[in-house]
């Protein structure tokens, strides 16, 4: 390389080549460092070419149009949002309103990205509930007081779950509560919310704590796989089905394991295979001065080749055998009995599943939960003393919709109520004050709810 990037930014870029800037300036972590340069995968060289505008380690970046890329992010030292032109040229365009190492910055729009963490920049642990934006007015989301984005170094597509062509700039972000607890926020546009999940992220295997890192996204497979490792040195990963979280069951989890390794393995960096595999390589031993030469491929994925000719007519053969076989069987009867015991069965969770509506009704309405804009399925649950998988289930079955929808419906009808009794109140106080997160999220759920606007509402109940 032309410059030390130790704790540097390295992006690849939508040319193939990769930016490396930043890093720290002396032995030991001490210090910061302009050095902008690029390495060509093509001719395995490096160029320096640039600088930036302010002296950076622990920063990330991403690239937005025009080739330019945003970055944000420092340690021991002032941090600004700055935008390099990808020629020669780097400003500081505004000053951040919570200074952070290794955020987030996610596109929210071609030209448009958005900064958010939880980590100070000089490595201070604390909740942070205000976004940045590269335009317009920082956001406040209620839910990062709660729920922490885990820091980590990647680029936005190691955690996209959208479509950018079709303007879907939708994320997956791992988080952790003061308690410990992983669980994934999802982003669509300036929304936030949990994943619903089928379960919680496991802190525990059967032989020692676990303690991830690393999230990847395999689009393709609607899968996203969260890295770990142990006290027993051996590696995890947890696979979250998150193209399932809205079925009313939540995302299927699915918990990989490796056999022990050497040592425990830390700040690796990971990748999907062309098959859709995991493989790790570089990091190092817990004591930070032992670098690792091992690289892994762990098997993770789906996908499966397909079976030879003879071996589909083999299967196709026996099954034929033994659908004949039932058929001589039974002859085609039906146990009464046992359907009767089945109806009957069914007639009862039936009855059970609208009782626990019922009273899923009461709760909310009575206690006005949905004006809580950080109101959770566990909440509701928890009061409740069941489980939040038969909760969404039962909301599921008997309306029709998610949790998170149905809350909403309850906000809509809030702020109308509101509208109407005092039509005078701004829409930024009729949306705190129904529940939501934020305004962006009051309009788009309004919209969504009744087709109109909330003034286009406003002005057809006159």
């Amino acid at each position: 390389m032309v410059y030390d990037h130790d704790f540097g930014m390295a992006l690849k870029l939508r040319s193939g080549e990769v930016l490396l800037a930043g890093g720290v300036e002396k032995e030991l972590g001490v210090g910061q460092t302009y050095g902008i340069e690029k390495y060509t995968p093509a001719t395995h060289s490096f160029r320096g070419f640039a600088c930036l505008d302010q002296k950076r380690t622990m920063a990330t970046g991403t690239e937005i149009s025009g080739g330019r890329v945003v970055i944000a992010g420092n340690w021991h030292r002032e941090d600004y949002i700055e935008c390099f032109d990808g020629k020669l040229k780097s400003d500081s365009v505004k000053p951040v309103t919570r200074q952070r190492m290794y955020p987030y910055v996610l596109r929210t729009a071609p030209d448009d990205v958005m900064v958010l963490g939880a980590a100070g920049s000089y490595g201070e642990w604390e909740a942070c509930t205000t976004v940045d934006r590269l335009k317009g007015e920082p956001l406040e989301v209620p839910l990062l007081r709660q729920w922490w984005p885990h820091a980590m170094v990647a680029t936005p597509e190691d955690y996209m779950i959208g479509d950018e062509s079709k303007g879907e700039y939708h994320y997956l972000i791992p988080a952790i509560s003061q308690e410990g607890q992983m669980a994934l926020i999802r982003i669509r546009g300036e929304e936030f919310e949990l994943l619903p999940m089928a379960c919680p992220i496991p802190k525990q295997s059967p032989w020692s704590n676990i303690t991830y890192g690393n999230l990847l996204v395999d689009r393709d497979a609607g899968r996203a796989y969260l890295l770990g490792f142990g006290e027993d040195t051996r590696l995890y990963v947890v696979a979250v089905d998150y193209a399932q979280a809205d079925t009313g069951k939540g995302a299927p989890l699915t918990l990989y394991y490796s056999e022990p390794v050497s040592h425990n393995w830390e700040d690796f960096s990971a990748a999907l295979s062309p098959q859709g595999d995991i493989v790790i390589t570089g990091g190092h031993v817990g004591n930070n001065y032992e670098p690792v030469a091992t690289a892994l491929l762990l098997h993770v994925s789906q996908k499966q080749a397909a079976p030879s000719g003879w071996k589909i007519m083999f299967w196709v053969a026996m099954l034929m055998v033994l659908a004949l076989a039932a058929i001589v069987l039974w002859g085609g009867k039906r146990d009464k009995s046992n359907d009767d015991k089945q109806n009957r069965q069914e007639q009862k969770e039936a009855l059970n599943t609208k009782q626990l509506m019922q009273r899923i009704t009461e709760l909310i309405e009575r206690q006005q939960l949905y004006l809580n804009s950080e109101l959770k399925l566990k909440d509701v649950a928890d009061a409740l003393e069941v489980s939040t998988v038969k909760v969404s289930r039962c909301i599921n079955k008997e309306c029709k919709v998610s949790f998170i929808q149905l809350v909403n419906r309850y906000r809509v009808k809030h702020a109308q109520q509101m509208m109407l009794s005092q039509p005078d109140e701004k829409l930024t106080t009729v949306a705190m004050e129904s529940g939501f997160a934020n305004e962006t999220s009051f309009y788009r759920t309004f919209k969504a709810t009744t087709d109109l606007s909330p003034k286009e509402w406003l002005t057809s109940q006159k």
